[in-house]
Parts: C-alpha cells; sequence; structure tokens
C-alpha cells in the first residue's frame, strides 16, 4: 500500500528510497559468543536480508568485539551503532569500527548524542579513507543541532 513511498532498509537506520536491505536489531549479540552468534543469529538474518537485497545489523550496546564477525554475514549493507555516553551507557569505542568496515562498501550508521565538540571529536575519529558513514546526530537544542551539521559537512 505504501508504494513508490517505501525506504529501506527501515527502522533505527538511515533509511532512502534508493538504499536496499532489511535492518535487524540484535541486542542479544553481545551477550554471545562471536562463534554462536555467526552460527545460530547469522543464517536467518542473511536468509531474510537476501529477500530485501541486503542486511543491516544493529545492537545496542558496546559490541565491538562482533565486529569482524558481523563484516561476514553475507549481504550487509550497514550496520548502526552507538558511539558516545549520552547515547548508549556502553558505547563502542570507534577504532574497532575503523578497522573493521574501512573499504569494505559496508555503510557505518554512527549515532551520537552529545556537545558539539563530542560529536565533532568522534566524527574525526570515524572519518577515515575507506570509511562509508552516515553520522547521525542530537544535540540539546536547534542551535546546537545546527552548529554541529555545519561543522560536519564544512569538513
Amino acid at each position: 500500500m505504501i508504494g513508490n513511498n517505501l525506504v529501506f532498509p527501515g527502522h533505527g537506520y538511515a533509511s532512502s528510497k534508493v538504499f536496499t536491505g532489511m535492518g535487524f536489531s540484535d541486542d542479544n549479540s553481545t551477550m554471545l559468543s562471536p562463534e554462536t552468534h555467526r552460527d545460530v543469529c547469522g543464517p536467518s538474518m542473511v536468509r531474510f536480508g537476501k529477500a530485501f537485497g541486503g542486511l543491516a545489523f544493529h545492537s545496542c550496546g558496546n559490541w565491538s568485539a562482533k565486529t569482524e564477525t558481523v563484516k561476514t554475514l553475507n549481504g550487509l549493507k550497514m550496520i548502526d551503532a552507538a558511539f558516545t555516553p549520552q547515547t548508549d551507557p556502553a558505547p563502542n569505542p570507534v577504532r574497532p569500527f575503523v578497522d573493521s568496515f574501512s573499504n569494505t562498501g559496508i555503510c557505518v550508521n554512527a549515532r551520537m548524542v552529545g556537545d558539539c565538540n563530542e560529536i565533532m571529536r568522534t566524527t574525526g575519529e570515524l572519518r577515515k579513507p575507506g570509511m562509508k558513514l552516515i553520522v547521525v546526530t542530537y544535540c540539546t537544542g536547534p542551535e546546537e543541532q545546527k552548529e554541529a551539521f555545519e561543522k560536519i559537512h564544512s569538513e
């Protein structure tokens, strides 16, 4: 019924009419070993993602120990992660995401709540050659949000 207004991968991710894939929220992944996650969770995500042109992966919390495992999911188009303490009480360190997803074509949807300085520092750490990056910011007010937007787009 939604016709050509449908966007992918859907809730929780930067979505567009030109993107593909189905979004998966897998908060349990932080409690599983990489091998268990790959063997138990991976196959169903890949199967469903294939029907929608790929998949996008999200987990709350610090799932940086799983980046290499998640990266191997066949058809992975995008991942979503929180990188500041105001976004998630257990934010992800930047380095594992840069190391795992640079030069892969997999988009990193990076969520950051905080003041403009914290957002710019974190964005600077994520913005490396070969990173396909969408920066999602939330600041205290519209003026600070505008400042963050302008600074991100000016660099």
